[in-house]
């Protein structure tokens, strides 16, 4: 199973792990076709240390305002659900 196929298997399946494509022979095609499945990033080897944590980093951040908008969605939904019909 090559790496593009996991990140839509995943997709598929309502997994939200932030996944970073790593690859040796990436273009702009593949680039854009993981990040349509799903790819918090997309890098080509050889990956300096820096590159790759700053990516990580920058994946767990998107992850965690995504969870924060989220909570805040279910807050608003919760609130606007307890109005009455007049409110």
């Amino acid at each position: 199973m090559s790496g593009l196929e996991l990140l839509k298997r995943l997709k598929a399946a309502g997994h939200r792990i932030p996944a970073i494509m790593i690859t040796g022979d990436g273009d702009v095609r593949t680039a854009v076709r993981a990040m349509r499945a799903g790819a918090a990033d997309f890098i080509e080897k050889p990956i300096g240390r820096e590159e790759l944590l700053v990516s990580i980093e920058r994946a767990l951040k998107r992850t965690e305002d995504s969870a924060t908008l989220s909570t805040d969605r279910e807050a608003a939904a919760a609130r606007i659900a307890a109005l009455t019909k007049r409110e």
